[in-house]
């Protein structure tokens, strides 16, 4: 079949009409074969970005009506709408003590923390996974500074997790899973009130041999703050 350039051009024509648009003549880069971005390698530094962050934490108040206190984080090459990347967009959130910032108006995924001791980083926790219906959500936290180990930072941390989640956003149950080997974890979650609830054997591949992965929960009743006044439970 023989086809003309006066065809193409009168479909080409017939699909502007419709409000449509062949990508194929498009330019050449506008689905390259690998991406092409104009973001810029970037770094954000938790020493950096926390004496700011602390800083707007003292002059921005947070409050219903008021600001959010949300810092993004803005790739240099990328103008216009911080995004750390063409596809991401990413913020941190300032709270001091007990502060509560206005809720979202769209769903939150998870809740990430980083914790902090002695002016640095020492590891982040997060609640995640939430179940809206059956009011669960998932815990997971990691110190990854060595020095902070067997310091109780990792309980404490927990503890506050949990106030967050039972107090605050009225979860019923929160969860976790932990390899079997990792008896430190297992032993700092049944110290917080976690109890296990199953076991998937030979689960994850982990330090070259596979690992159970254990499975623990807590429920709203038996977490050790059940009952007492804000800022009691851990």
């Amino acid at each position: 079949m023989t086809v003309t350039q006066r065809e193409r051009d009168e479909l080409y024509a017939d699909l502007a009409a419709a409000n449509l648009a062949p990508l194929w003549t498009q330019r050449d880069d506008l689905m390259p074969m690998a991406p092409q971005s104009d973001a810029v390698p970037m770094l954000w530094r938790w020493s950096a970005l926390y004496p700011l962050a602390a800083r707007s934490g003292e002059l921005v108040p947070v409050g219903r009506g008021g600001e959010r206190r949300a810092i993004a984080l803005a790739n240099p090459g990328l103008p216009g709408t911080p995004y750390a990347t063409p596809t991401l967009w990413a913020a941190i959130q300032y709270l001091g003590p007990r502060e509560m910032a206005p809720s979202h108006h769209h769903t939150q995924t998870a809740f990430r923390f980083v914790i902090e001791g002695e002016g640095k980083g020492m590891g982040s926790c997060a609640l995640f996974h939430p179940d809206t219906t059956g009011q669960t959500c998932e815990l997971g936290i990691g110190i990854g500074d060595r020095d902070y180990w067997a310091r109780g930072c990792g309980r404490e941390s927990i503890r506050l997790l949990l106030e967050y989640a039972f107090r605050y956003l009225n979860y019923r149950k929160v969860w976790l899973r932990v390899h079997a080997t990792n008896e430190r974890a297992i032993r700092a979650y049944r110290a917080c009130g976690f109890v296990e609830e199953g076991r998937q054997r030979a689960q994850v591949w982990s330090n070259g041999a596979y690992d159970d992965l254990v499975l623990m929960g807590i429920l709203r009743e038996e977490w050790p703050g059940a009952g007492s006044k804000p800022g009691k439970g851990s």
